[in-house]
């Protein structure tokens, strides 16, 4: 079984817990081979994932976050869809997906599924201009911030035109607040199971979900905040800014605000534009 959807999680819950910064989340997906991609776990949420650009700025006004499906955005890759959709391995789209969200976003968090991909992404979100981005691959394959295993990290820092490199362990991330889990304790057997356990994550019950979904919106907080300083490598940097985070995310999910966020964003995705 895979993983349930952390990344969707934890944009929800980043949308919640950063309200404070003005932090705005744009998530860029798409429907999945295993039946858990984006669009699927936000639509089984009650989410209008098919909402059209103006009900997408709404949302954003409303929620502090929207879902741009990546198949309305880009027209062009369509004529592919089928011949990847019969293909059983990733295609260069799987790469280019990534770069090419429909809110320019300047700041950026991205997993992959290869070392080799998530170090390329990095270095081409500088050349395109990113202010600051993270991209990551775990050890044991996985495209997401684990609590398992290692986790290889490239931050972009678009203000020195450099990419630091690092590694985010289990022991470091419980330093922060955090607590480790195997990877089998985030594994969902279908849509069903993984709504579940999104609608129990969002309703702030405590669980190894909920970790994987903190660390993942914690670190999407840190990297909308601030660079490593001079001097400063990735481990320092996430050592010093995640513990803060990791508590307002917790909090958040505690009260109540990373449900209403999710209600948010379903009654906006629904609403006619005026």
């Amino acid at each position: 079984p895979k993983a349930f959807n952390i990344s969707t999680l934890a944009a929800i819950v980043a949308a919640a817990a950063g309200s404070e910064q003005g932090l705005l989340v744009a998530k860029h997906g798409n429907r999945s081979k295993t039946g858990r991609g984006s669009a699927e776990i936000l639509a089984s949420l009650g989410v209008h994932v098919d909402a059209s650009p103006v009900q997408q700025a709404a949302c954003l006004a409303q929620a502090r976050m929207c879902f741009c499906f990546a198949m309305h955005h880009h027209a062009a890759v369509r004529h592919a869809r089928e011949a990847r959709a019969s293909l059983p391995f990733p295609t260069i789209f799987n790469a280019l997906g990534p770069l090419c969200n429909p809110a320019q976003a300047r700041m950026q968090m991205l997993g992959a599924y290869d070392a080799a991909l998530a170090r390329k992404l990095a270095h081409a979100l500088l050349h395109l201009g990113t202010a600051r981005a993270i991209t990551m691959h775990a050890a044991n394959g996985m495209d997401e911030l684990s609590l398992a295993c290692d986790t290889h990290v490239w931050f972009v820092d678009g203000a020195t035109a450099r990419v630091h490199e690092g590694t985010i362990s289990p022991d470091l991330l419980q330093a922060c607040g955090l607590s480790p889990s195997p990877v089998a304790s985030v594994q969902a057997t279908d849509l069903a199971h993984a709504t579940t356990i999104a609608r129990s994550v969002l309703a702030g019950e405590p669980s190894a979900c909920a970790e994987w979904t903190i660390a993942s919106a914690a670190l999407a907080m840190l990297v909308a905040s601030h660079a490593p300083r001079a001097g400063e490598s990735v481990e320092q940097w996430i050592a010093a800014g995640l513990p803060p985070r990791v508590a307002r995310c917790r909090e958040a999910l505690r009260a109540g605000a990373g449900q209403r966020t999710l209600e948010r964003l379903a009654a906006a995705s629904h609403a006619q534009p005026a």
